[in-house]
């Protein structure tokens, strides 16, 4: 037989059964066929002798009537019903068995009994011989058979059921309104004095354990349930997000979206490998979060493994350690369907051309008129009459934190460093945050707020420490209780320039006014998890502002507060006032400006970043800082 007539037949016959090679199932995972037809173009090319060209081509004719719509390895799948792949007449074809049930649905070939819709609490699931227990809830809308969105989500640490923590009601009425099901599974624990924590990831082993817990878990939830393979999305708080991540280096993909709130990843290992894939990642961790490092580990991780940028959304917040509700709602928006908000600048407020592209955190006004400017990644600003310029850039910290007085004494904080000025600012010393405190319960403190009394000390404050020098060179530590048996997580410092007095404010109704050494508790004017900043006027008045557009005033030296809150329910991260000027900025670009101490309030949006300080230049100008170097000035008699 002639060797070219031989390769042409093979080729032939082999092109019609490479038609039918590759297909997608349900589960996301691509099978291979069609072997079967390329070992029949074989045989028709090479077997029987001589056979004639006319002959091979006949054949072929009868090949390509019947190729096949399915290979040998008796796979299965749903149309109706369950159908098999079965040889009829010399081909193999799908062929549907009996339907199911109404009781049933077909699932991956399968009668599956349909499973209750529902809340189902302290559900047991064992895994390697250990019982674990998880949180699932069905939307009544789910239907049977129906495939449907699944969202997991991981706790933050807690005690006690800690599944049903952190933001429950919102997620299930996301859950309720998108039809996905939503599974919470629980941690192990830890031993803490007289309770037990659930806190992912705390103990040696258990990474690996809870990884193939939750894989056994998920794979029995979509076995009792139809679950669309294109939206399955992770996501976690605080400790939960390093769980979350473990997921994103899987070779078969599990996940279409991933979500991290406050936090990131501190065991990378796992994600060395990992390989860009179709999926979106949403992102927000306050600036003010002692988690932020995590943060930015998986941020540079996702960036060395070329995940796509158009496929990231990071929101920038200037808080601490925090869920809420919009957290959930905008991360749901993006993972599955790629949504981000949009708005425009409003007219009245002019941009100025800072000359940087880093989040700018925190300004203060320099007695003799200059603003200083400090924020991402060490950056610090000078802003005064012949415009913006660059001072310093102290190593990688983002700072939080700014103060000078009319001495030319500063201070700097932010993340786990500090810095101090003798010079009104001109030159910094950049020091480690200090260490060795029998108050601190982190190794190296988070400090966010610096404050300059005046009279020879600098002062800051930050998670469970606040300390003072006067020298730059040795600090000691001022007792600062929130009221609970152990030390405040401060957000923000001030002092009058009337009575000398600093204030404090920060987490979980926290405001407090030193009194001689100590700090002490006010009475919180209203419930809030944060309140982010804390100002004073030059005439001694105070100002807080906090979640869901919380403002506060005190005209008694910081001892009691009235409410003069904007009707907002955006998260406020700074407040300044000037005579009966005040403006109050946040979260999503937002601006609010009062004319009357805060009887009324004019709202504005700036962009949708995070706007994170606001300070007065003049007694009319303000002058509003945030995301990528953003900054904004208005004079409100105008």
């Amino acid at each position: 037989m002639d060797t070219h007539v031989t390769v042409i037949r093979v080729l032939f016959v082999a092109a019609l059964a490479t038609s039918v090679i590759v297909r997608r199932s349900r589960t996301g995972v691509v099978r291979v066929r069609g072997a079967t037809l390329w070992l029949l173009a074989v045989l028709v090319a090479c077997g029987g002798g001589e056979p004639s060209t006319d002959a091979a081509l006949d054949v072929a004719a009868d090949v390509f009537e019947c190729i096949a719509t399915c290979d040998l390895l008796n796979e299965r799948r749903c149309s109706d019903g369950p159908e098999r792949c079965m040889a009829v007449d010399g081909c193999l074809q799908w062929v549907a068995l009996d339907p199911c049930e109404a009781s049933a649905a077909c699932i991956e070939g399968e009668c599956v009994a349909c499973s209750e819709t529902g809340t189902f609490r302290n559900q047991p699931f064992e895994v390697d011989g250990e019982e674990r227990t998880y949180f699932l809830h069905v939307p009544d809308s789910v239907a049977c058979g129906v495939a449907a969105p699944l969202w997991v989500d991981f706790h933050g640490t807690a005690t006690d059921a800690p599944e049903v923590a952190y933001n429950l009601a919102e997620q299930i009425a996301i859950a309720n309104r998108e039809g996905a099901l939503l599974l919470r599974p629980r941690s192990r624990f830890r031993t803490a004095g007289a309770f037990d924590v659930y806190q992912w990831d705390a103990s040696p082993g258990d990474l690996e354990v809870n990884v193939r817990f939750v894989r056994a878990l998920v794979a029995d939830v979509e076995g009792r349930y139809a679950i669309d393979a294109d939206r399955r999305y992770a996501s976690g708080f605080s400790s939960g997000t390093n769980m979350a991540a473990q997921f994103l280096g899987d070779a078969e993909p599990r996940f279409r979206g991933y979500g991290f709130v406050a936090g990131g990843v501190w065991t990378p290992g796992t994600l060395r490998s990992f390989i860009a894939q179709p999926a979106r990642v949403y992102s927000v961790t306050g600036f003010r979060d002692y988690i932020h490092p995590s943060w930015r580990t998986l941020e540079a991780l996702l960036a060395e493994n070329a995940f796509p940028a158009d496929d990231l959304f990071v929101r920038e917040t200037d808080t601490g350690h925090e869920q809420y509700g919009w957290h959930l709602e905008e991360m749901w928006r993006w993972m599955d369907a790629g949504e981000r908000p949009e708005s425009a600048v409003d007219s009245r407020w002019t941009p100025e051309d800072t000359g940087s592209t880093r989040t700018l955190l925190e300004a203060a006004r320099h007695p003799d008129g200059p603003v200083l400017v400090v924020g991402a990644e060490g950056t610090v600003l000078r802003r005064g009459g012949e415009g913006w310029a660059s001072v310093a850039t102290l190593g990688d910290a983002y700072l939080t934190g700014v103060c000078m007085d009319d001495t030319g004494a500063g201070l700097i904080a932010g993340d786990g460093q500090v810095a101090v000025t003798d010079d009104g600012g001109e030159s910094w010393k950049l020091r480690r945050a200090p260490t060795g405190f029998p108050g601190a319960m982190l190794s190296t403190p988070f400090l966010n707020a610096a404050a300059c009394p005046g009279d020879g000390r600098l002062v800051a404050a930050g998670y469970w420490l606040a300390v003072e020098t006067t020298d730059g060179e040795s600090f000691d530590e001022v007792a600062m209780p929130n009221g609970f048996g152990g030390n405040a997580q401060a957000a923000s410092l001030a002092v009058s320039p009337t009575t000398g007095t600093t204030v404090a404010a920060g987490y979980f109704n926290y405001i407090a006014r030193r009194v001689d050494e100590a700090f002490v508790q006010a009475s919180p004017p209203a419930s809030r998890p944060w309140y982010s900043d804390v100002s004073v006027s030059p005439d001694g008045t105070f100002w807080v502002a906090g979640d869901r557009g919380a403002v506060y005033r005190s005209e008694d030296d910081g001892v009691t507060w009235r409410e003069r809150s904007p009707d907002s329910d955006e998260d406020l991260y700074a407040v300044a006032a000037e005579g009966d000027l005040v403006v109050a900025v946040g979260a999503h670009g937002a601006a609010f400006v009062s004319l009357d101490q805060g009887a009324t309030w004019e709202a504005s949006v700036l962009g949708d970043g995070v706007l994170a300080d606001v300070v007065f230049l003049d007694e009319a100008t303000v002058l509003a800082v945030g995301e990528d170097g953003a900054a904004f000035r208005r004079n409100l008699r105008e």
